[in-house]
């Protein structure tokens, strides 16, 4: 029989600053009006925010982390119905509610990043 207990989880969680080297391109337009780029590379400081449903994003300065608003602690959310709840509760908590992680942002080793894969879940009918 399912239960209909709402299972909580923050939002997000994020991990960083890390120093890292971030490939780009810069355009530019030229003397002929041509639209021209060149590769460049810059370190800058970047953060990782992982989702609870093992998804993740990599943002390159805290300038645009604030602008995406993941620089606020997250708020909490039933995975079921997607609701914000206000309820207390670890905010990085992505316990699959058997006491079993589905991922755990602590796991990522600083040198050498992921270590742990995230179990394939089968979709909703």
């Amino acid at each position: 029989m399912a239960s209909n207990a709402p299972i909580i989880r923050a939002r997000y969680a994020v991990k960083g600053p890390k120093r890292e080297v971030v490939h780009f391109r810069k355009y530019y337009m030229d003397e002929n009006k041509s639209l021209q780029y060149t590769d460049e590379q810059e370190e800058r400081d970047c953060y990782m925010i992982f989702f609870p449903h093992g998804h993740s994003i990599r943002v390159t300065s805290y300038e645009r982390l604030k602008e995406l608003g993941y620089h606020l602690k997250p708020r909490m959310v039933d995975m079921r119905t997607g609701d914000v709840i206000d309820l207390g509760g670890d905010p990085y908590d992505f316990a699959n509610g058997d006491g079993s992680m589905a991922f755990d942002p602590a796991l990522i080793d600083e040198d050498e990043g992921l270590t742990q894969t995230v179990p394939k879940r089968k979709a909703a009918n």
